[in-house]
């Protein structure tokens, strides 16, 4: 299923709240692919 609408350019459908946590990670691994980005992670 694609996550974007055409003709939206930063809109981007999620799940619903269980699945939030891990699809809003995996969105910017997308986000930051399409923008040449490297994704990074941190812990506290």
């Amino acid at each position: 299923m694609k996550r974007s609408l055409p003709g939206l350019y930063n809109f981007y459908m999620e799940g619903g709240i269980a699945g939030s946590v891990m699809s809003g990670r995996n969105l910017l691994q997308i986000i930051c692919k399409r923008d040449k980005r490297k994704f990074e992670t941190s812990t506290p």
